[in-house]
């Protein structure tokens, strides 16, 4: 196992109160940056929080505290949603993010989360599809956040308007959409787009790096298990292919494409008889 998902373990055991999602997105930057030194960008998140401080703790109600905040991070530091070049990987590694100050609705949701979570603000991310939010929830109402548009202020018919102009329609909207996720979910999340990317760029090993920790996180999915044999069969690493993919069909053995896994894996066995 590599290990940035043996990191990700021991952090995920915890309970989410204790989970540090800064800390854990930062683990998943090192696809890109191997050599990064976590607790010099954590120490990034406690200079933001500490200088957002006054003008955040100037205000008596938590909702303006929320303003205030946003103010600051999108105002005064200028984190902005990078829309010239979305999927550039930069934009999934938070070290990036605090150093460019642009990325994607996801990572600048965390910047949110941490610099509010040091400064007693209990911001929670929304998992709306195609587009993540940040939302501060009390018993009266809901605010919501969209951090890659400068932080504006969303009513919950503003983002279901937003959901419906990304997918045309094609699927339906669902009130679930706007419910808060927790830190796990949120760490998948971005794993998902980073794997997503690389796949794209044929960057495999980089994919693999990805799939690892995804597998760290949800250890019995029989379908990351599939993708991680099918990545290995594409390195050549046929031996890893196999167990992969046998795996995949002994968690799921009726599977729709089990017959395709099949014949795969008598390929793998021919590759394999040539090599001995």
């Amino acid at each position: 196992m590599l290990v940035e998902a043996k990191e990700l373990g021991p952090l995920l055991a915890q309970t989410e109160e204790k989970i540090d999602l800064g800390r854990g997105a930062l683990m998943l930057a090192r696809t890109e940056y191997p050599d990064l030194n976590l607790d010099a960008e954590v120490a990034r998140l406690d200079r933001l929080a500490a200088e957002a401080a006054p003008a955040v703790e100037a205000q008596m109600d938590t909702v303006w505290r929320v303003s205030a905040l946003r103010s600051f991070l999108a105002g005064e530091c200028g984190f902005h949603g990078n829309e010239q070049d979305y999927y550039d990987p930069k934009n999934s590694c938070l070290n990036q993010v605090l150093e460019r100050k642009t990325g994607i609705p996801i990572t600048l949701s965390v910047v949110y989360m941490e610099v509010g979570r040091r400064l007693g603000l209990p911001l929670l991310g929304v998992g709306l599809p195609g587009h993540f939010l940040v939302k501060y929830q009390d018993r009266d109402q809901a605010m919501f956040l969209d951090p890659f548009h400068d932080g504006r202020t969303v009513t919950p018919a503003e983002c279901r308007e937003m959901f419906e102009r990304m997918y045309q329609g094609k699927v339906p909207f669902q009130n679930d959409f706007l419910a808060a996720v927790d830190k796990r979910y949120i760490l998948l999340r971005m794993l998902n787009n980073l794997r997503g990317i690389y796949l794209h760029r044929q960057q495999l090993q980089k994919a693999l790096r990805v799939v690892e920790m995804i597998l760290a996180i949800t250890p019995a999915s029989g379908e990351d298990l599939k993708q991680r044999g099918l990545i290995q069969y594409r390195l050549q690493n046929y031996r890893q292919a196999r167990q992969d993919l046998e795996s995949y069909l002994f968690l799921n053995p009726q599977a729709a494409d089990a017959e395709e896994v099949k014949k795969t894996l008598q390929e793998l066995k021919r590759f394999s008889a040539l090599l001995n």
